[in-house]
């Protein structure tokens, strides 16, 4: 079946087969690579919220224990726990703990004696006394330590930012006081606001994560393994939709004052700015894959045009040679075997002193011996042509003895035996 597709055609399915080919193996690639990209910029761009995050709950416990650290500096307040006066530290900061609570989001305002017992609770004053040592690691760790504490941590009024410090009066360590920020749904939210991204945050309870707080509305694109995972230190990206819209989303560690995981945190972010990126970029390298194979289908057609005339017309000489036409041309524009061959087609001219000798010039024998001279060359020529292989490959040495037979029989004709010895010699 290919042995019938001509040249031309065949030259061209090649290269265009050719470009197909390797637009196979690096198209897939050009798309491997972009991917790529854009999935380190959504991680890029993940990572910096996720910073974000971090850098906002520093700065909120950076705030927290610098409320805790005035309070701490106040002659009044040294005085008041050195005398164990708990209403005169009621009086101080009572009335004014709902402006607090309200305009700055304090969420607790609390003054502990050592090691960790609840002292007074400015926002809850009826409850005090209480040993905090079993849970809250913070306060004991302040009052051991004697040194400021910042972080995340539990209590029971739940998970806040606190910030705590030890009060002293003369060298003398008297307690700590202590500051919670909220760390509730009001911190995703304007956390959302700020950033324009959607957070929810996992706190881990022995074996479990529980939803804790966030603006996804108890959606989530990790399951529970991705959440232990992500508890024990590491970082996931995952691509989805929500509600018909493109995101990326990151699930990671959230750590303690102490620096343990306390949870994970999960960010989504709009990602359709990168999903158009990657569609336009994958059409636009198809296209020119298919550009580029045209291309190459245009320039193998023009290439195999330029390549099969020649080739054909040698083919369509070589043919009419091998049948017995000497009076074909060859394409070629040089070489004695075109001027050889060419050269054949016109008669030679004739000797000087033998134009007016003609056929009826010669005697009755020398006619006789003339006849029998054509019949053997006619026969050895006869003889050469049966020794030719299937009739396509023919010896230029045939040919040119063919040659000369002919002109030998045109000599015998024009001059008899004469002629013939002039072109035998």
């Amino acid at each position: 079946m290919i042995s019938n597709i001509g040249l031309r055609t065949r030259i061209t399915a090649a290269l265009a087969l050719a470009s197909a080919t390797t637009a196979v193996f690096v198209l897939p690639g050009a798309m491997w690579i972009i991917t790529g990209i854009v999935v380190r910029a959504d991680e890029r761009e993940l990572r910096s919220q996720y910073d974000a995050l971090q850098s906002r709950l520093g700065q909120e416990a950076r705030r927290a224990a610098a409320m805790s650290a005035v309070v701490a500096a106040m002659p009044a307040v040294q005085e008041a726990m050195a005398r164990d006066d708990r209403d005169a530290l009621i009086k101080l900061f009572g009335p004014a703990f709902a402006v607090l609570k309200s305009d700055y989001g304090v969420d607790q305002f609390q003054f502990h004696s050592p090691p960790a017992i609840s002292y007074l609770r400015v926002h809850q004053p009826t409850k005090f006394g209480d040993d905090l040592s079993s849970f809250r690691k913070t306060v004991l760790a302040a009052n051991q330590e004697r040194k400021t504490i910042v972080g995340l941590e539990g209590g029971i009024a739940g998970l806040g930012i606190r910030g705590i410090v030890p009060i002293a009066q003369a060298g003398k360590h008297l307690g700590s006081v202590e500051f919670g920020l909220s760390f509730g749904q009001s911190f995703f939210d304007e956390f959302k606001r700020t950033r324009g991204v959607d957070v929810a945050f996992y706190l881990a309870e022995k074996s479990e994560f529980k939803t804790f707080g966030g603006t996804l509305g108890g959606r989530s694109f990790f399951n529970p393994a991705d959440y232990r995972s992500a508890g024990d230190g590491g970082f996931l990206i995952h691509q989805d939709r929500l509600d018909a819209m493109p995101v990326a989303a990151l699930l990671a560690p959230i750590k303690g004052f102490s620096g343990k995981s306390i949870g994970a945190v999960e960010i989504v972010m709009d990602n359709s700015e990168y999903v158009t990126s990657l569609n336009k970029a994958r059409w636009l390298a198809i296209g020119m894959a298919v550009l580029g194979l045209l291309i190459a289908a245009a320039a193998g057609l023009l290439i195999a045009r330029g390549i099969s005339r020649p080739i054909l017309a040698i083919t369509r000489a070589m043919r009419d040679l091998a049948g017995g036409d000497l009076t074909v041309s060859l394409p070629a524009q040089h070489g004695a075997g075109r001027r050889g061959l060419q050269g054949e087609r016109h008669p030679r001219r004739q000797a000087p002193g033998r134009s007016g000798r003609g056929r009826g010039a010669i005697g009755a024998g020398e006619a006789k011996d003339l006849r029998c001279a054509r019949r053997q060359l006619r026969i050895q020529r006869s003889q050469r042509r049966r020794q030719r292989v299937d009739g396509s490959r023919r010896d230029a040495g045939d040919g040119a003895i063919d040659v000369v037979d002919r002109r030998a029989i045109e000599a015998a004709d024009a001059g008899g035996l004469d002629g013939i010895g002039l072109r035998l010699r």
